[in-house]
C-alpha cells in the first residue's frame, strides 16, 4: 500500500503548508499577497490531489500487486541451505541437436558432464534467447514477471540493477548473491538487488556484445580493430573460466550461505552469415570451431568443478545452457522447419552435481518428458523448502513462437 500512503502524505502536506503560509500572510495584513499565495496554493492543492486517471491508477494498482508478490516470495523458507552454483555456458547444445544441425555425433563438453558424474536432464529448453532472454527468464522464474521486463531492462536482474524474484527467495534465507560475467553484456556495476556483481573484462564500445564482431572491428574508422588486438591491448583480462575459479577461491568464508550465478563462453554461437542453408564449407569450417570450443568448455567444466569442491564438498552445483547454437536462423519463420528451429535455438544442455540433488522433485517434472531451465530453478527451490509448490504464482512456459504460432515443447522433444 506503499504507493496510496505516499499519495496521502503529499496531499496532507500540500494543504497544511498551504494553510500556513495563508496564516503567516493574514497576521502581517498583506492582503494582495494573500489573494496571490492562495491561488498559488489552491494550484499546488490541485495538483496534488487531482483524480487520477485509469492509466497512473492501473500502474499504482500493478505496483501494488508486484510488491505483494515479492513479499509472498520472502515468505519462502528453506529447509536445508547449500551453497549453490549455477554456471550458464553459452551455446551448450545437447549431442543430439548437434547431429540434426552441424553433424557432430559427440560432443566434448557433453562428454565431460558424463565423466564428472553430473546427471544430465533429457530433453531441456531454454525458456527464451538469445542471451540476456534467456537470464531475464531465469531470474524471473515467472511468466508474468518476464513479460513486464522492457526489452533494454533484460538482464538487468543479473547484474542487480534490477529486483528479481529468484535473488529474492535466496536473499531472504540469508544467502549472499553473487553474479560473474565475462563483460558488460547484462549491464554497468551499481545494481543493489545482488551482493556482489563480477565483470573480467573493461567496458569500452569496441568490446561492446551488442554489435556483430565485422561492425565493432570497424567502428572508428578501423580504430577498434587495433585496439582489440592483443599487441595493443593495455589490459589482457584473463579467461572466463580463470576469472570465475580465482572469485570461487578467492570467495571470504562467512556464516552467509552462497548463491554464485555464472555466465561462461565458449562454447560459441554460429555467426550470422553461417546458416544451414549456406555454403557448406562454411558450416564444415563452423563445426570444427564449434568442436574446439566444446572441447575448451569441457576442459573448463572440470577445472570449476573441481575448484568448487576444493571449497565445500557439499556445494550443488547447476550447468544451464543460455540457449542453441542457433544456425537455423534463416529458417525461423519457415514453418515446415519448425522442429528443428526450435531444437536449435532453445534446447540446451543443463545437468546437476551430485546425481541424486532433489531427485524426487526433478523426477516430477521431468514425468511429462522436458524440462525447462526456469522449472529446473524452481524445482529447486521447492525441494530446498520441502514442498511440492512454495511459488504464489503459478508458471506458465513461454512457448517458442513461429508464424505467430505458439508450439509446445513437448512436441519437439530431441533425446529419446
Amino acid at each position: 500500500m506503499i504507493f496510496h500512503r505516499e499519495y496521502l502524505l503529499f496531499r496532507t502536506i500540500a494543504i497544511a503548508l498551504a494553510f500556513l503560509i495563508l496564516l503567516i500572510v493574514v497576521l502581517n495584513n498583506k492582503r494582495l499577497l494573500c489573494f496571490c499565495l492562495l491561488a498559488i496554493s489552491s494550484i499546488v492543492i490541485f495538483n496534488f490531489t487531482s483524480p487520477r486517471t485509469n492509466s497512473q491508477l492501473n500502474n499504482i494498482n500493478s505496483e501494488i500487486e508486484i510488491d505483494s508478490f515479492y513479499s509472498d516470495l520472502k515468505e519462502i523458507k528453506f529447509n536445508q541451505k547449500p551453497n549453490v552454483y549455477i554456471i550458464g555456458f553459452l551455446a551448450a547444445s545437447p549431442s543430439s541437436v548437434l547431429k540434426k544441425t552441424i553433424n557432430i555425433s559427440s560432443s566434448p563438453f557433453e562428454e565431460a558432464l558424463k565423466d564428472n558424474d553430473f546427471s544430465i536432464f533429457k530433453n531441456t529448453f531454454s525458456d527464451a534467447y538469445p542471451t540476456r532472454n534467456a537470464y531475464a527468464s531465469l531470474f524471473s522464474l515467472t511468466d508474468s514477471v518476464y513479460k513486464k521486463i522492457i526489452p533494454k531492462e533484460r538482464g538487468y536482474a543479473f547484474s542487480g540493477l534490477k529486483r528479481s524474484p529468484l535473488v529474492t527467495i535466496f536473499q531472504s534465507n540469508g544467502y549472499a548473491v553473487t553474479t560473474v560475467a565475462d563483460d558488460y553484456k547484462f549491464g554497468r556495476p551499481g545494481g543493489l538487488h545482488v551482493d556482489n556483481y563480477l565483470v573480467n573484462k573493461e567496458f569500452t564500445l569496441c568490446k561492446s556484445d551488442y554489435y556483430p564482431e565485422y561492425v565493432r572491428n570497424m567502428m572508428f574508422f578501423g580504430a577498434c580493430f587495433i585496439r582489440n588486438h592483443e599487441i595493443f591491448s593495455n589490459r589482457k583480462s584473463e579467461s572466463s573460466s580463470n576469472f570465475l575459479i580465482s572469485n570461487i577461491q578467492n570467495q571470504s568464508v562467512n556464516f552467509k550461505p552462497q548463491l554464485l550465478i555464472a555466465h561462461l563462453k565458449p562454447p560459441i554461437h554460429a555467426p550470422s552469415n553461417i546458416t544451414l542453408d549456406s555454403n557448406q564449407n562454411g558450416v564444415k569450417a563452423f563445426r570444427k570451431h564449434y568442436l574446439t570450443a566444446a572441447q575448451r568448455a569441457a576442459d573448463n567444466l572440470i577445472r570449476i568443478k573441481e575448484a568448487i569442491l576444493e571449497k565445500d564438498q557439499s556445494a550443488v552445483i547447476l550447468i544451464l545452457g543460455d540457449s542453441g547454437v542457433q544456425i537455423s536462423s534463416k529458417l525461423y519463420n519457415q514453418k515446415n522447419n519448425d522442429k528443428l528451429v526450435i531444437q536449435d535455438n532453445f534446447g540446451v544442455l543443463a545437468a546437476v552435481y551430485p546425481r541424486d540433488t532433489c531427485r524426487v522433485s526433478y523426477d516430477k517434472e521431468l514425468s511429462k518428458g522436458y524440462i525447462t531451465t526456469v522449472e529446473i530453478i524452481r524445482a529447486l527451490v521447492n525441494c530446498f523448502s520441502g514442498q511440492e509448490n512454495t511459488f504464489p504464482q503459478s508458471y506458465m512456459i513461454r512457448r517458442a513462437n513461429i508464424q505467430n504460432s505458439f508450439l509446445d515443447f513437448s512436441n519437439y522433444l530431441y533425446d529419446d
